[in-house]
């Protein structure tokens, strides 16, 4: 089964559910994700790959890798050029390569800039990312303190961690 065919399978299913009104007030949009979803899949399937890159990482950053090597046929998948071609596309720095195709206008973008911005910094709670922004502000609160790295931090660390890993508090 290709993945084509697997994504499909996953969106029919889903079209059902939402024929049923599982979603409705539990996902915003679903309509508009399910035919997102539906649009991007047709694409993918008839191998549109212009019509998707402005969507999908991967394909924008495939697209990149492959005009190189149109452009110098020298070059090969394992060619140090094209390593150089992946770091730049990946960049966070205002200099990397996405930035340029999101400055030009080529991405897609899904969600607004102030959406971004408020859940980056008010991440939903039943999310990774909550967790990882409380376990950001604790370590930067605790940095501030004078407790270091001791014995007392390790020891408190190890219990933690062992009280994530049984589902106990630490003792």
């Amino acid at each position: 089964m290709s993945a084509i065919e697997l994504q499909s399978g996953f969106l029919e299913e889903v079209k059902r559910y939402a024929a049923q009104g599982v979603f409705d007030g539990v996902v915003p949009r679903a309509g508009e994700i399910i035919a997102l979803w539906e649009d991007t899949v047709e694409k993918l399937a008839k191998e549109d790959w212009l019509a998707v890159a402005p969507r999908l990482d991967w394909v924008m950053k495939l697209m990149a890798i492959e005009r190189a090597m149109e452009q110098r046929p020298e070059l090969d998948w394992g060619s140090p050029e094209l390593k150089v071609i992946d770091h730049l596309y990946s960049s966070l720095d205002d200099d990397g390569l996405y930035w340029a195709y999101e400055a030009s206008g080529f991405t897609e973008q899904l969600v607004t800039e102030e959406r971004i911005s408020h859940f980056t910094a008010n991440p939903p709670e039943d999310t990774r990312a909550w967790t990882r922004a409380m376990l950001a502000a604790a370590r930067a609160r605790r940095q501030h303190r004078e407790c270091g790295l001791g014995q007392a931090y390790v020891q408190t660390a190890r219990q933690a961690q062992l009280a994530v890993l049984s589902h106990s508090r630490p003792g």
